[in-house]
């Protein structure tokens, strides 16, 4: 499962990570913040208006008279005064940054892999000039942490990223095997995972398309008007693929046959099959008679991915890597694609 989030989410595992009792459910949430902070930093770095406390020569903004009598007697020059500005060293980055640095320090190998994190660290870190590294628990306190973002323009983006880095710092959620303890909702779907995993590599090949079903986007419209939304499709080879995380039983594989034939015959595909963590040793393939007017026949396949087992997470990842190239090979091969 780890190399599946990583996969899905980004970053790598090349190193020994040791899974206790409630170190997953801090795994599970680093993935979630790096996802988060990938979205929040195509919007930009997050900016909010604070009052500034200033003791200078260049007065721009309302005199405080109470500071600048404690600060300033006798008069040297400097003038105490405020000013409300829009800065980007605000306790909302400090509380990223904090959280940045502890998935950093804990899950180094979640925090590589894209460019964009290794710039949005220098960009953190150049912004909040005030960010000392032992001030959590104050920074966690400040009003600004405790309350929503309610900024228009920032808030889809940054809320969900304010909470998660919260969770984080407080160490919260559920051990996994802490039976007193009641957890509601669902950490991960392990089908929408493995369909997802699916998609990294047939992305690479050219054509292919992976429709957004639950938000209704991306599918395949045909003339009469109506769209549908396989897991997989590559509409000019008229194929239609599904991704299927579930123990075979005669039930099941009747179930899943009938949906992606009933696709096969909508779009009126000539390729259709299951994609499946079988131990079948390659993919499979065999013809389907259908009643057409040219008496044409189409294909179904059965592509597998057998589990690996290594002794090491190095061989792991190797033979993962190794069993991904033998997969879009295939692929190519079964779908009459050129390489």
């Amino acid at each position: 499962m780890t190399y599946l989030l990583s996969k899905v989410f980004g970053g790598s595992f090349v190193d020994m990570v040791e899974l206790g009792k409630n170190s997953l459910w801090d795994m599970l949430l680093a993935f979630i913040f790096r996802r988060l902070l990938l979205d929040a930093w195509s919007v930009g770095i997050f900016k909010q208006f604070r009052t500034l406390h200033h003791n200078d020569t260049r007065i721009r903004g309302r005199i405080d008279v109470d500071r600048h009598l404690r600060q300033n007697v006798p008069f040297c020059g400097n003038v105490a005064y405020a000013t409300h500005e829009m800065t980007f060293d605000n306790p909302t980055n400090h509380i990223i940054r904090y959280a940045l640095a502890k998935v950093t320090r804990k899950w180094g190998g979640i925090m590589t892999g894209d460019n964009r994190l290794l710039e949005l660290r220098h960009q953190l870190e150049r912004n909040t000039p005030t960010w000392q590294s032992g001030n959590v628990q104050s920074c966690i306190r400040r009003k600004e942490n405790r309350t929503p973002i309610k900024h228009p323009f920032f808030h889809a983006a940054y809320e969900p990223l304010r909470l998660i880095s919260l969770a984080i710092l407080r160490e919260e959620g559920a051990g996994l095997y802490q039976q007193h303890q009641e957890a509601e909702g669902v950490i991960f779907d392990g089908s929408w995972l493995w369909e997802e995993y699916i998609w990294t590599l047939l992305k690479k090949i050219e054509g292919f398309k992976h429709p957004e079903n639950k938000n209704r986007d991306g599918g395949w419209r045909t003339p009469p008007g109506v769209t549908y939304y396989p897991d997989f499709y590559h509409q000019e080879k008229r194929i239609v693929l599904d991704a299927k995380y579930q123990t075979d039983t005669n039930d099941r594989i009747q179930e899943n046959a009938k949906q992606v034939f009933c696709y096969m015959f909508l779009l009126d595909a000539l390729h259709g099959g299951l994609i499946k963590p079988d131990r079948a040793p390659k993919a499979q393939e065999s013809k389907i008679c259908r009643q057409h007017p040219k008496a044409e026949q189409a294909f179904w396949h059965n592509i597998a991915l057998p589990p690996q087992q290594a002794s090491t997470p190095e061989e792991f990842v190797s033979n993962m890597k190794c069993l991904e190239d033998t997969f879009i090979k295939d692929t190519h091969r079964l779908l009459g694609l050129i390489i």
